[in-house]
């Protein structure tokens, strides 16, 4: 026995609606990460313009891992000392990570921070290298679910 039209067409809702689904989840993905980005570009963006440089001793690094299983690695923060234009004596690690490989600890070293929040601060050569591979990578991967996620929300959501 063959299936009528009325079977045909409630199979097709269902995959229509599970394509919107996944539609809707991409598109707020690719909106979350699109968001993160922004944030991440507005404190750089904050401390090119208006932040204070100053000469800090980095006393040595903060190690975290990152990554997948697949692609762990450790990545080093550096810890950075410096006094502020206002005389606060500040201790802080670095908003961003570095290769130890280009710093010795105890080395003097450029920084920059956040007049309204001296914790918030990073050597001048980090903030020169925004944006990095990553910040791009992540870009990327944004527009592709925000335009994957509009294709199948639009594909999903169209009568059939």
């Amino acid at each position: 026995m063959q299936a009528g039209p009325v079977f045909a067409r409630a199979g097709r809702g269902w995959r229509t609606g599970i394509t919107a689904i996944i539609g809707a989840v991409l598109v707020v993905v690719g909106l979350l990460a699109a968001w993160g980005l922004w944030s991440v570009h507005g404190i750089y963006r904050d401390l090119a313009s208006s932040g204070h440089t100053v000469e800090a001793e980095m006393t040595g690094f903060e190690a975290a891992w990152v990554g997948s299983r697949g692609s762990r690695r450790e990545v080093y923060y550096p810890i950075l000392e410096f006094t502020t234009a206002e005389g606060q004596r500040v201790r802080t690690t670095s908003y961003t990570a570095i290769d130890p490989a280009d710093y010795t600890p105890a080395a003097r070293v450029t920084a920059v921070y956040s007049a309204a929040d001296p914790a918030l601060a990073m050597p001048v050569s980090a903030l020169s290298a925004w944006p990095d591979g990553t910040a791009w990578a992540i870009g990327a991967f944004s527009l592709l679910c925000l335009l994957v996620g509009g294709i199948l929300l639009r594909a999903g959501l169209m009568r059939p």
